[in-house]
């Protein structure tokens, strides 16, 4: 399970009376409304205009680091500031943005949990009787795309050689088990894992600022959390057997 305290900035940026400018800048530049205070921890310094002042931290800032790191609350956190305050009990460990799940730890366990469902649903799959023969009556009536597949499958145990698309479209399309699988946001996000795409992207690449867009932080959570859905409700069905 990932946790907050695993994708959270622990290197932070206080805000320090003698660079007040540099602190402007930097923020300006990441599109960050505070800095947190060095001296206490529920102490931000909010920008204002053209400088800063002194405020405490709202609750609805802060967030526990052992938050999953994708709970549904997260998104909506995000929605009322771009920048949460970590706290382990009263002690701030670190901050997150929303740009901070474009890091190796998330791909990494996102690459574990597609490599796990896959897995599971060809074996859910062989449960339920199917084979290499049963998957090539799906391969469409086109001699040519029969052949290929034929051959494909030569080559391979039972479903080793089929791709995650072609088992949840089959799935689906046969109702195996009567269970219906996403296979939009969850191929959408396997390609985005496996082509090592920004999983949360800049507004603008041609512009030198570190300044993220939301809206593709919400869709990409949100194929986390179908993928998570249908993970959970396949595992449970594997349970029967």
């Amino acid at each position: 399970m990932l946790h907050i305290s695993d994708i959270q900035t622990k290197e932070i940026f206080f805000f320090d009376e003698a660079y007040r400018k540099e602190c402007f800048d930097f923020c300006n530049k990441r599109n960050i409304d505070f800095l947190p205070s060095l001296n206490k921890s529920n102490e931000i310094w909010h920008k204002v205009v053209d400088d800063f002042h002194s405020t405490i931290i709202a609750e609805k800032a802060k967030i526990n680091g052992n938050t999953k790191a994708f709970d549904e609350k997260i998104v909506e956190a995000f929605r009322k500031n771009n920048l949460l305050f970590v706290y382990a009990g009263t002690e701030l460990t670190g901050v997150l943005h929303f740009s901070d799940y474009n890091t190796h730890i998330v791909n990494v366990y996102l690459f574990g949990i597609l490599s796990q469902y896959e897995k599971m649903l060809k074996e859910y799959l062989r449960k339920h009787g199917v084979t290499n023969e049963t998957i090539i009556d799906f391969s469409g009536n086109s001699q040519y795309r029969r052949e290929k597949f034929q051959e494909k499958i030569n080559k391979s145990q039972d479903l080793q050689c089929l791709y995650l698309s072609d088992i949840i479209n089959f799935t689906n399309d046969r109702k195996i088990g009567n269970i219906q699988l996403n296979h939009v946001d969850v191929i959408e996000l396997r390609n985005m894992i496996m082509h090592a795409h920004e999983l949360v992207n800049k507004k603008s690449f041609a512009d030198d600022n570190l300044i993220f867009d939301f809206i593709s932080f919400e869709i990409f959570f949100k194929h986390v959390l179908i993928l998570n859905h249908d993970y959970l409700r396949l595992k449970n069905r594997m349970n029967f057997f």
